[in-house]
């Protein structure tokens, strides 16, 4: 790889998911963020019209996310036994 101006661009966007920074208390804080938004919006007509269309969506195929919350960012991963 020449060197230039992204020379080690991949290596340090790679290291946000192989160390990540987010303590304990700034993890609680984005899913609690999160779970904001989330409980915000929950009763836009968008959202609504979206997951009409994930009820008939084949259930083999992977677009079954729509947001995420408090209980599926933080609950249960800890009833799974694994970090938030």
């Amino acid at each position: 790889c020449p060197r230039g101006p992204f020379s080690g661009v991949l290596d340090r966007f790679s290291n946000f998911f192989l160390t990540p920074l987010l303590t304990p208390s700034a993890t609680e804080r984005e899913i609690n963020a999160v779970d904001s938004e989330h409980s915000m919006r929950i009763t836009d007509d968008g959202r609504r019209s979206y997951a009409s269309l994930l009820l008939d969506a084949n259930p083999a195929h992977p677009l079954h996310w729509g947001s995420g919350n408090a209980q599926s960012l933080r609950d249960a991963p800890l009833a799974r036994g694994t970090d938030p």
